[in-house]
Order: C-alpha cells, then structure tokens, then sequence
C-alpha cells in the first residue's frame, strides 16, 4: 500500500516592511521588566529619531503615532523599510549587537516614546535570562520573513511590490484607529480625546 504524497503547507508570502521588532515578540510580562524604567521622549511630525550610522545606545518602543524607517542609496534615494505603530520596538539591533545604527527612523505622525538604554537592557537579562531564548526565536523568525521578502521583491514586478507595501501601510494605520475602540488604551471614554491621542 503506498501512503499518498505528503501536501505541504500553503505559505503566505511576507509583505515587504512587515517585520516585526526582534523585541516586540517577548512576552507581555518580559516585555514590561524591559520598559519598566524607561524614560519618555516626543518627536514631532517629520522629526528624526536617529540616522544610519549613529551608535546603538538603546531601543524605543512607539507608545503612541507612526514612524518610518528608511535607508538612504548612495544616490540619494530613499528606501522606506517599515511603517510602524504603536507597540512596536525601534533601534533594537544596534542595541544587541553593539553596532551603529541599521537604518534611519522618522516621525510620520507625533509621536511618544519610551527609551531603554543598552546598559538598562542589559541589567534586565541578567535578570531574566529567558529573554535570549525569545531572542533567538524571533531572530529565526525574522530572518525566515526576510527571505520570504527578498523572494517577494525578486518575483513580483513593481505595480505589486508598490500593492503590498500600501497594504502594510493600511495595516499599520487600522492598527492605530482599532485603539479608538479600547478606551482603556488611552484612558479616555470620551471619542475625541481618544482621536486626538492618535
């Protein structure tokens, strides 16, 4: 009797700038030890957070408004790598590994932030070292989705690279208005506060 062949599992190809931060994987109680220090930042509109090549002092978490991260040719040409929102986790990578800056990161909309510093984030795991293994985990995870993105660019022409990418903008700009929806997320009943804490 022969056994019929094996299907294999349907796999979604990534949206280009889909990633997700190394860090925004953790588990929400790991994730709080993490920020439990941080300090506070605004940016505004247009305002620059850092610039490929800066050194790596720390990472931000978006609390609130919408960043870009992008990468700058030799030419002049802008790359934009990312749109992301709240609860995402920015300047992470220079952070673990020590060296400057990947990418740049600007303010799309007004945004708050919380700052960890490399020598805080280092204080936390040796605290609870079960952040590496997350680490590791969303590092795979990460570097399998960049695959699936280099196969997208490689493959799709260019009208449905320019689709995906409006997608993920879309994406990341329901994510934000879905928080109208949790009052508890801004602290406020009332809509139009929580409109403008967007």
């Amino acid at each position: 009797m022969t056994r019929p062949p094996k299907k294999r599992p349907k796999r979604r190809m990534p949206r280009p700038g889909r990633q997700a931060s190394v860090l925004s994987g953790l588990p929400p109680n790991l994730a709080a030890q993490l920020f439990a220090q941080a300090t506070t930042s605004k940016l505004s509109a247009g305002q620059t957070l850092f610039l490929a090549g800066d050194p790596g002092d720390g990472c931000y978490r978006i609390d609130k408004g919408l960043l870009k991260v992008t990468m700058l040719s030799q030419s002049g040409g802008e790359r934009i790598l990312a749109i992301l929102g709240a609860g995402a986790i920015v300047g992470e990578l220079a952070m673990l590994d020590g060296l400057s800056r990947s990418a740049s990161v600007v303010a799309v909309r007004d945004a708050e932030l919380s700052f960890v510093s490399r020598v805080k984030f280092e204080e936390s795991t040796k605290k609870y070292p079960e952040v590496y293994k997350h680490l590791v985990a969303l590092l795979a995870s990460r570097l399998r989705e960049t695959d699936g993105i280099l196969a997208a660019e490689s493959f799709l022409p260019l009208k449905g690279r320019v689709a995906l990418t409006l997608l993920e903008l879309a994406g990341s700009r329901a994510r934000s208005a879905a928080s109208l929806r949790d009052p508890r997320e801004h602290g406020s009943r009332d809509p139009k506060a929580r409109l403008k804490a967007l």
